[in-house]
């Protein structure tokens, strides 16, 4: 039989939700630890976009027992705050369910900062998982600073080509790029059957920033963004190798 762990935080929250409405308990986040992975996710078709509301993916939730599947849904937009997805996030004691949901933006984004993103972290790219692809951990601009997101599994989209969140410079300039899901058709495209390590339609040898870490080929000392640096890489240029 599964153990579960509940953290101290998910008591607190459990005791706290009795006492507030419906509404407000929603936003209410249970830690939950398990040791047994979530099933691949369900594919579902995205509808198209809809004035004044945000497509929630659905997801695995865990009922006590058993995964049961979420079905995605609209969430009205919400003024100042941003909607996280929920996602399982791999630890070592289990499996942790990060239910997401919406959080309290401060301030709105700036379009462009004049500071550059420090060299990507190293992080140990797990072992392959049917259904999701691994997006790499990146820098995002928090509170006047970069600050280090972590790594994480993304449920693959059928037809689609995922492409991280990344920085680009223009004129000294750094821009944000936000992940997105570009329609993919097979067998169309002069790049088609070209390797494309990031995933961002240009294949490597066309690519000026092949693993797509918002760091140029040139001044990248990781090309493939493996954790193993060009120096000391058999082959700096491919990073699925066995």
């Amino acid at each position: 039989m599964t153990k579960i762990k509940f953290y101290a935080a998910a008591l607190i929250a459990i005791s706290a939700a009795a006492f507030v409405p419906m509404s407000a308990s929603a936003q209410v986040g249970l830690s939950i630890v398990i040791g047994d992975a979530p099933p691949p996710p369900r594919f579902e078709s995205m509808p198209q976009a809809r004035r004044g509301y945000i497509w929630a993916p659905g997801y695995w939730n865990w009922d006590g027992h058993r995964h049961a599947w979420q079905a995605g849904r609209w969430e009205a937009e919400r003024q100042g705050q941003q909607f996280r997805s929920a996602t399982w996030v791999q630890d070592r004691d289990g499996w942790r369910l990060d239910r997401g949901g919406w959080i309290t933006v401060s301030a709105p984004a700036p379009d462009y900062v004049v500071t550059a993103p420090p060299p990507p972290r190293y992080e140990r790219v797990p072992s392959a998982r049917h259904g999701y692809i691994w997006s790499p951990g990146y820098w995002e601009w928090r509170h006047g600073r970069h600050d280090w997101v972590g790594g994480r599994w993304v449920a693959e989209r059928p037809g689609y080509v995922y492409s991280q969140p990344r920085w680009a410079e223009r004129d000294g300039r750094w821009y944000r790029e936000e992940a997105r899901w570009d329609h993919h058709i097979p067998g169309k495209g002069r790049y088609h059957g070209m390797r494309d390590s990031d995933r961002d339609g240009v294949p490597n040898r066309y690519d000026r920033d092949q693993d797509g870490d918002g760091v140029s080929n040139r001044r990248d000392h990781d090309r493939d963004g493996d954790g193993i640096r060009n120096r000391n890489d058999r082959h700096p240029d491919n990073p699925t190798r066995d």
